[in-house]
């Protein structure tokens, strides 16, 4: 549920189980399914209105992913240092939070952990004697 408990319709019989998750939430990592084992000796707890209660915890982890850019002269496909950039996640967790980033001097310009989701990467400032590319990139 939106709690993210599963309450079986009926107690299960002690036995050998496994929880498998059918599909993970957009941006979290699929989990491992999790064997578990119920008995006399699984710890068990009563809770009011729900009665004999198994508990499993499981953590969910995020997508994340690295961005790198190579910033080059069109001609001679020499890097080009210093040029500015302007990072902007357009959803998901991140929505709206901006990067400023600067091509260092081998005209790379990286970000890592970025939470799943789409972005779009533009060119703010260039040097003196080159053209700004006014064209936006989106990756996801």
């Amino acid at each position: 549920d939106k709690n993210g408990e599963i309450i079986t319709p009926q107690h299960l019989a002690y036995g050998n189980y496994q929880l498998e998750e059918a599909k993970p939430k957009d941006g979290y990592i699929s989990i491992k399914p999790i064997p578990f084992k119920i008995d006399e000796n699984a710890a068990l707890e009563d809770i009011k209105d729900l009665g004999t209660v198994y508990t499993i915890k499981v953590s969910n982890d995020r997508i994340t992913g690295d961005m790198e850019l190579l910033k080059i002269d069109s001609e001679t496909k020499k890097p080009l240092a210093d040029i500015e950039f302007k990072v902007t996640a357009l959803d998901g967790l991140m929505k709206g939070q901006t990067w400023d980033l600067k091509s260092n001097d081998k005209g790379i310009v990286s970000l890592k952990g970025l939470e799943y989701g789409h972005y779009k990467i533009e060119e703010v400032k260039t040097l003196w004697n080159y053209v700004i590319n006014k064209e936006p990139i989106f990756f996801d």
